[in-house]
Parts: C-alpha cells; structure tokens; sequence
C-alpha cells in the first residue's frame, strides 16, 4: 500500500531540485529575455521552481514595464504589465508589419493613447509600411510626452509611396523636456522632426539609395545647418550613416559649431555615390566645428573623403581625440600620413580586418625609428586595442 504522505515528500524533495536553487536575478534575466514574446506563461513555469519567484513577479514593478505593442488595441498580458508595473515609467514597443506595400485604401486615424505617453520613458517605433507609419506619426505631430527621454523611429518599404504631403514634419509639439536621446533610421530628419532643445545623443541613418530621387525626403544643406545649430547647446554624441543632406545651389552650407559634441560615428559614404549627396560629407567636414570631439568612428569613406578628414584633423584637433575606430576601409596605407600622425595621443583603439594590417606594421615601423632616433615611443597612451565587426 502506498503512503500518500510519503509519495508527497518524495515529490516535495523532487520539486526542491537544483533549479529551485538558482537566484532570483539570473531567473530575472531570464525572464527579461522571454518577455518579448508577450505571455505571462513564463513567469508561471519560474513559478513552479522557484518559490519566491511569485512575490517577486507581484511586488517588482521594473519587471514588468517593458510593453510590446503589435496592433491597436492592447492584450491581456500590455494590461497586466501596466498593473504589475504599477506607476513605473515604460518602455514602449511598437512594431507594424505588413505583407503589401500600398494598396491605396485610406488609412484609418491611430489613437496615440495605445502608448501610455504620460508614463512612457523609451519610445521604439518599427514600421514595414511608410503608409502605416504616417498614420502613427500623424497622431503623435501634436503629443505631449512628459517623461519620454529616448525616441527610436525605423520605417521600410519604398521611398515613393511616402509623398512629400504625407509626412508629419515634427512630432510631440505637446512637449516632450525631458527628451535627450532620438535615433531614426531610413527616415530623414526633415520628415519626422523631434525636439531638439534638450538632446544630447542623435542617430542619423540614412534612407535607401532609392530615395535620391525623392529629394524631399532628406534635408538641404542649409535646413541640416538649422537642426544642428538647434541640438548644438546640449548635443553630445552624433552618428551620422549614409547619406544625410542633398545638395541645391541656393541653400549651401555654413559653418555651424557643436561645442558640446564629444563623440562621432560617420561613414557609410563610400557605398553612396548618388548625385544628390555628392557634396554632403565634404561639407560636413568643411562645415562643422567640433572643437570637443574625443571619440571618432569611421567606417565605409572612400579614399578621397578620408584624405580631406586627415587634412582637417591634422595638428591640434587629431591630438584631441583619445578614443578612435577605424573599420570597413580599404585604401588606409595610401594616406599621405598615417594614422599615428594624425592622431598622436591615442588610448582605445577599435579596427576590423581591412585596416588591422596597415595600421600595426605602419605603428610597428614607426617605432622602430623612433629607437634609433630615442624619439618617444608611437601612441605611449595606448591602454586597449579591439576589434570591431
């Protein structure tokens, strides 16, 4: 005959397995990892393993505020991480993914209160349709986010079905103060504009080759003067991939300074040959000040382009900057300089395989002839060297 109470410490002692020993914050980690998929059925099956997993689901609000948005109307499990993330600020979610393109049917007006604006702190918006993304943008062209402080807008499809009288221009006219970092990729700044006023960190990644001949969808020279004279006082870290500024006689460029920026990512202009953006990266580089500027990136610049940044950099400004990453370029040993010269002082160093060679036997050689010269030895700052994908 078979105890009951027995077979039930047995299945006690079973249950208190090695996995009910696991700490609480790699079964967070976990539990961070499965939350995208938008179902509590994770937090119940920790649940069945870790007895005090349950109090800290119900009692941890910071476990609960991410929230995924796939449609218009909230699920069961948005509403129950809006209550168990209690008043906790938010970070939102959206994506649109749709299979046809455009079939000219009228896009229905979107309710910006599926973004929990007065909560929301990180704002992430993907679109597969321009069209869709009009819908969304347009809702928000007159939002007041009070306590957002990151934007990140990405939007597919083709440039054409996205005409000039469809996009938004600025968004959150509301109010957005405590906004200080916004990103857009393939989607010009001229098309959907955030507050500018308080940013410190601007991604700028450019549309697809097909948009050069939608010149509206990328401002000229001197509108892309304007935004970085309006970001100036507090911009900090600026990334800049592909291009960014169409050329037009009448609005040319003028020197803008960014006495706050810090840190530069450019590049991804030796794969963009396109008319319209012949002029763009010689004209930021001609054009703004950046006498701050401690951390460079550079990537995908063809050999002209980079000879005319050595040539600015030169002197002073190349021995300002400390941090430096070189990857995707392909003519580096054709310099008239190398990189050590340029930038003498050095301390991170970040290369990929097209430059990883031109760069060590170019410092290796150097050194050598400054033993025989007892000249101080190339780059005596260095404290780390990396690479990059």
């Amino acid at each position: 005959m078979i105890n009951p109470s027995r077979h039930q410490a047995v299945a006690t002692d079973e249950l208190a397995s090695a996995i009910s020993e696991v700490s609480v914050e790699i079964l967070v980690a976990i539990f961070r990892e499965a939350f995208r998929w938008n179902s509590a059925k994770i937090s119940y099956t920790i649940s069945h393993v870790s007895r005090t997993w349950s109090a800290v689901a119900l009692n941890d609000p910071l476990l609960w505020n991410t929230i995924h948005l796939t449609g218009s109307k909230p699920s069961y499990f948005t509403q129950l991480c809006l209550t168990r993330s209690k008043q906790s600020d938010l970070r939102v979610l959206y994506e649109k993914h749709v299979d046809v393109e455009f079939d000219g049917a009228l896009v229905p007006p979107f309710d910006p209160a599926i973004f929990y604006l007065p909560r929301c702190h990180r704002l992430e918006l993907y679109f597969h349709n321009r069209v869709d993304a009009f819908a969304v943008l347009e809702a928000l062209k007159n939002a007041r986010a009070p306590k957002l402080a990151c934007f990140e807008l990405e939007i597919g499809g083709i440039p054409e079905h996205w005409p000039k009288s469809h996009y938004p221009g600025s968004i959150f006219t509301g109010g957005a103060p405590l906004l200080t970092a916004a990103a857009l990729k393939s989607v010009g700044i001229s098309q959907c504009r955030v507050p500018l006023s308080n940013i410190t960190t601007l991604s700028l990644k450019g549309c697809s080759p097909e948009s050069g001949h939608y010149p509206y969808l990328n401002p000229f020279a001197s509108e892309f003067v304007d935004i970085l004279r309006e970001a100036a006082p507090t911009l900090q870290c600026l990334t800049l991939d592909g291009g960014q500024v169409f050329s037009r006689k009448d609005k040319p460029w003028s020197v803008v300074e960014l006495p706050a920026l810090t840190t530069l990512s450019f590049g991804n202009t030796a794969v963009d040959n396109r008319e319209a953006f012949k002029d763009y990266p010689r004209g930021f580089w001609k054009f703004v000040k950046m006498p701050r500027l401690g951390d460079l990136s550079l990537h995908s610049i063809d050999l002209a382009l980079l000879q005319e940044i050595w040539s600015t950099l030169e002197g002073h400004r190349g021995a300002r900057i400390k941090a430096l990453s070189l990857y995707r370029i392909q003519e580096l040993h054709e310099l008239d300089k190398g990189v050590h010269e340029i930038f003498t002082n050095i301390h991170s160093l970040a290369i990929d395989c097209s430059v990883v060679h031109g760069i060590l036997a170019n410092i290796v050689y150097a050194d050598k002839k400054c033993t025989g010269s007892r000249s101080p030895p190339v780059w005596p700052l260095l404290e780390a060297i990396r690479g990059c994908e």
